[in-house]
């Protein structure tokens, strides 16, 4: 086959090859890291669930002891209203009710 082209037609396409061999890497690693960049939220993501994954199946689990998360204490109502009113007399007033203006506490 290298017979039928033409000397100068292999050397020019052996040249442009090598010469285009760097910008190509370049610009592949770049779209490489744009990628990455773009989708790093996907990707530890996947990495995450893997890895939650692999420590639930794990046996070290059962010897290491886990975080206990603080619970938030809800408030009832009645307890709200009792915040609430404390929060009005320290400053200086009773909350409203039924369309009744401020009434100062002493």
């Amino acid at each position: 086959m290298e017979s039928m082209i033409p000397e100068w037609v292999v050397s020019q396409l052996v040249h442009t090859s090598e010469d285009g061999e760097w910008a190509v890497d370049g610009l592949s690693k770049g779209l490489l890291i744009v990628t990455v960049i773009l989708c790093r939220s996907l990707i530890l993501g996947l990495i995450g669930y893997i890895l939650s994954w692999v420590w639930f199946f794990c046996p070290l689990r059962i010897f290491v002891p886990g975080s206990r998360r603080a619970k938030k204490t809800k408030l009832n109502g009645a307890k709200k209203k009792v915040m609430e009113v404390k929060k009005m007399k320290i400053e200086g007033g009773v909350k409203p009710t039924n369309g009744q203006s401020k009434v100062k506490v002493n």
